[in-house]
């Protein structure tokens, strides 16, 4: 038992090719054929309003830019400027943190020295039994250089901290 193939059945149109098309007249011609002008009126008039119409599509361009770039910025202002700041001010709260950590345990060894000290015998200072020892003179302490020897640089005597 053999079976046939499946063929689909192709029905004819009884119209042929021509009649089934609808012939319409182009729409950049006029109905006796000739092409229509693209532009209607007076030449100088149009052209200038098509330049108005340039100028002004410039202009929009610009302004439409300028909108996109301010989009942009109030962005970046609401956004991203105030995840920064808590992100700093976290930072800030943990240097605040360490900080009272650290004055604590200063304060806590200042304690436990003082404490120490007062075990081990040691007095307060007193003024009047401190020894006060007068600066040397400058002749004195520096030995006389020849003329012939190059200066020496001397560091300034305040100390300046970075």
């Amino acid at each position: 038992m053999s079976v046939a193939p499946y063929r689909p059945k192709i029905r004819k149109n009884p119209l042929r090719q021509s009649q089934r098309l609808i012939h319409r007249p182009r729409r950049n011609t006029l109905s006796d054929g000739k092409p229509m002008p693209l532009v209607y009126g007076n030449v100088q008039s149009s052209s200038v309003q098509l330049r108005a119409l340039l100028a002004l599509q410039k202009r929009s361009s610009i302004v439409a830019s300028g909108l996109v770039l301010l989009a942009i910025a109030t962005y970046g202002w609401t956004v991203w400027v105030p995840n920064i700041w808590s992100q700093e001010y976290r930072k800030m709260r943990t240097l605040e943190r360490q900080e009272r950590q650290l004055t604590q345990t200063n304060e806590a060894m200042k304690h436990q020295l003082s404490q120490q000290a007062e075990r081990s015998g040691l007095l307060p200072v007193n003024p009047h039994q401190s020894i006060f020892l007068s600066p040397p003179t400058p002749s004195s302490t520096q030995p006389q250089q020849p003329a012939t020897a190059r200066p020496t640089f001397n560091p300034p005597s305040v100390t300046v901290a970075y």
